[in-house]
């Protein structure tokens, strides 16, 4: 494991949790880094509204293939298109 990874998942000098789910690492690693190198909004806006409440609550440690296979079954479903999907999983940061 690279030491970045070890950082987030081994973290408990400060009390913080070894096993965050991927809401809280996306709010307290991903957001701060956003808000830091631009104003815009849109990659935590399509967090919050394609995968906060779906898979957000699943711990890191035990996001597996499968539990995003089916979510993109899931948005699938709902009619998004591929490159609306590769845009939620590689949005460009400025």
């Amino acid at each position: 494991m690279n030491k970045v990874l070890t950082w987030l998942f081994f973290r408990e000098s400060k009390g913080q949790s070894s096993r965050p789910t991927l809401n809280q690492f996306f709010d307290e690693q991903v957001v701060p880094y956003l808000n830091a190198k631009s104003p815009d909004n849109t990659i935590i806006s399509i967090f919050n509204n394609n995968i906060r409440y779906e898979i957000g609550s699943v711990q890191l440690v035990d996001l597996a293939n499968q539990d995003l296979d089916r979510w993109i079954a899931g948005q699938r479903k709902k009619a998004l298109s591929q490159e609306q999907l590769t845009s939620i999983f590689s949005p460009s940061i400025g």
